[in-house]
């Protein structure tokens, strides 16, 4: 974690491994010239929907399984506590990252 801060204070590219974090520490405090650190544009988060139907789409409505999320099926269901099971979580999560790689290979696409 310390050698992930020095790089980032010195605007350095903070690489994943302790022995490459050491490397680029060793070669920037020799005098070597480091290539800065690339900023990582992250993409703008789509507009959630904020009024949840049985219609609404889970990623459209920005599933998180989380107390929003939670008091909705409450309602649904009319049970006075609901709680999501792993295999619910595991499935949102899923179809999270299936549309996480689909957006990432149209950019590819379209780069």
């Amino acid at each position: 974690m310390e050698l992930i801060k020095i790089c980032k204070a010195h605007g350095l590219k903070a690489p994943s491994s302790k022995v490459q974090l050491n490397a680029v520490i060793k070669a920037y405090f020799s005098g070597e010239k480091i290539s800065p650190a690339k900023k990582v544009v992250r993409p703008k988060k789509k507009a959630v929907v904020t009024n949840l139907t049985l219609d609404t789409g889970v990623i459209e409505c920005g599933v998180n399984c989380g107390n929003r999320f939670r008091e909705f099926f409450r309602q649904q269901t009319g049970k006075e506590s609901f709680s999501f099971k792993v295999d619910m979580v595991a499935t949102a999560k899923a179809v999270k990252a299936i549309d996480t790689n689909r957006r990432l290979l149209n950019a590819r696409i379209c780069y």
